[in-house]
């Protein structure tokens, strides 16, 4: 996954949450998401011409994703890089962005996926939109939140949310992915 920092002046390198939710809704939020996105894909052709074949994930802001022609857009970019296959791209939606027009959305989405770009639902568990977001947008993936992940195996009712999406995410036919695993029994 693909994490902007800031190397700010005075405070030194900073980490998204410090200045994301600053610019999410700002006049910045679409420059910054056409930067980062052009930034994974120079990552990926980067990466590529060093023999690596490895996805990169980018975030979008729902302000972003919700823009006329944003799949266009994208596209668009791609095909500035045919090094670049699409299917190494992975949009990200945390599951939390306020997505006023799902419809549009979920169109913009089947465009990009259609050309072999994933699509996936972070932080899931966090939001409020989880079942209606589950059901109306094509998905690849299902993120589950790190918040769940760190105490599951103390937490009996982490782990049951954790089986519980796993099965719910099987029955989509999505991928999922618990954030945070960093032990050997957090994976199995």
């Amino acid at each position: 996954e693909g994490l902007a920092r800031w190397n700010h002046p005075t405070r030194g390198v900073l980490a998204p949450g410090a200045f994301l939710p600053l610019v999410e809704g700002s006049p910045l939020d679409i420059p910054f998401g056409e930067w980062a996105v052009r930034e994974a894909i120079q990552t990926i052709a980067q990466l590529r011409a060093q023999g690596l074949e490895v996805p990169v994930s980018v975030n979008i802001s729902a302000g972003h994703l919700q823009q006329p022609g944003f799949a266009h857009w994208l596209i668009t970019e791609l095909t500035l890089h045919p090094e670049v296959p699409a299917r190494l791209l992975d949009l990200e939606i945390t599951e939390s962005a306020a997505l006023q027009d799902i419809t549009h959305v979920a169109k913009e989405l089947e465009q990009l996926r259609a050309v072999g770009i994933t699509v996936s639902l972070d932080d899931f568990g966090t939001g409020y939109c989880s079942l209606t977001y589950l059901r109306q947008l094509p998905l690849d993936t299902l993120k589950i939140d790190q918040s769940f992940v760190r105490d599951m195996l103390d937490d009996q009712s982490n782990r049951t949310i954790i089986q519980g999406v796993a099965g719910l995410a099987a029955s989509f036919g999505y991928q999922v992915i618990a954030e945070g695993v960093e032990t050997r029994e957090q994976s199995q």
